[in-house]
């Protein structure tokens, strides 16, 4: 894994705790309901996950010889 797939890894993960920190912020405020909060969590533990497996296997994917 190169040094720049380090730093969007740490990228991905900064954002996500931002993200939860912002839903748990909402739930608190009463602004989203449990069930969205929960739904909400798991979209962004969901997306940040698929994120890093593009990182991850971006060399072994489909686009790993593309020049664009």
């Amino acid at each position: 894994m190169s040094r720049e797939d380090t730093t969007l890894l740490d990228d991905i993960d900064r954002t996500e705790t931002e993200l939860e920190s912002l839903v748990e912020e909402l739930w608190t405020g009463g602004i989203v309901t449990d069930d969205d909060a929960a739904e909400f969590s798991h979209r962004v533990e969901t997306i940040a996950a698929e994120l890093r497996a593009c990182v991850e296997y971006a060399e072994d994917g489909p686009l790993a010889n593309d020049e664009n």
